[in-house]
């Protein structure tokens, strides 16, 4: 999915979420995109926006402009498409019916912002800055759900004793960051770093791959979890010294950190 695409489907679901309600799935898929864009859209517009709608049914009425509801017809389509849950669509459709209605004259204006919102977020989404590492990291802490943070401890190598720092884990959005002090540069064409999950449900003999990476700057770094399997429950990070591009199984022979769940 493109980052166009990701945008899309975040004000799709923000729509929908405002409207039906969504499923426990749709709610992780909502959460990983909101930590994705964080300031693509604010909840409330959207909210606000329906609820001026149906307020608007308390007076006298006049009909709502057709060029108004073609579009959000338009756009309720386009969200309907991606779900086939039935109870969904029924409701959705009762909204549209309650649209299709007469309303009140600012109600009509509180619509045309709300069609204009549905037209107009993936371009304002675009102009917005990507987070950076530690942002991203900042807001998976602000998380709760299946939330981990680890710290570090030195291994078993001389030139890594004052290895600090921790490692966060979200098992719901399956996505972590690791943040080092201490951690000694590496030379590259000799050698790299390599993280490795042990999972609860995994085999103490084959842990995880979560990715290899450099040190090449001292101070503190971040680098993001790149695990290559789901971790559902982690009891032991832990980052070794392999050579460049990594290995399938570690020999742990150089063990520069570790990090136990629960310590």
């Amino acid at each position: 999915m493109t980052d166009l695409e990701s945008k899309e489907r975040l004000v799709d679901l923000l729509i929908e979420e405002s409207i039906t309600g969504l499923s426990i799935e749709e709610s992780r898929e909502l959460a990983e995109l909101k930590l994705q864009f964080p300031n693509a859209v604010e909840d409330d517009s959207i909210a606000l926006s329906i609820a001026a709608i149906h307020l608007s049914s308390f007076n006298e009425f006049s009909p709502m402009p057709v060029e108004v509801e073609r579009r959000i017809l338009s756009n309720s389509r386009r969200s309907a498409s991606l779900t086939n849950d039935s109870s969904k669509e029924e409701m959705r459709l009762g909204f549209l019916e309650f649209l299709s209605g007469r309303w009140l004259g600012w109600g009509v204006a509180a619509c045309l912002a709300f069609a204009l919102l549905i037209t107009l977020v993936p371009n304002r989404i675009t102009d917005d800055r990507e987070l950076t590492i530690s942002k991203q990291r900042d807001m998976l802490l602000a998380s709760s759900d299946t939330l981990f943070r680890v710290a570090w401890s030195p291994g078993n190598v001389n030139e890594a004793t004052r290895v600090s720092g921790d490692i966060v884990w979200n098992s719901s959005l399956q996505k972590g960051f690791m943040r080092f002090s201490g951690l000694p540069r590496n030379e590259v064409s000799k050698e790299c770093y390599q993280l490795w999950i042990y999972d609860e449900n995994q085999d103490e003999k084959t842990p995880v791959d979560g990715g290899i990476f450099n040190i090449e700057q001292d101070g503190e770094v971040i680098v993001p979890v790149k695990a290559k399997l789901n971790i559902s429950k982690p009891v032991l990070f832990a980052v070794t010294i392999e050579k460049p591009g990594g290995v399938v199984v570690s020999r742990r022979e150089k063990i520069a950190a570790l990090a136990k769940v629960g310590i």
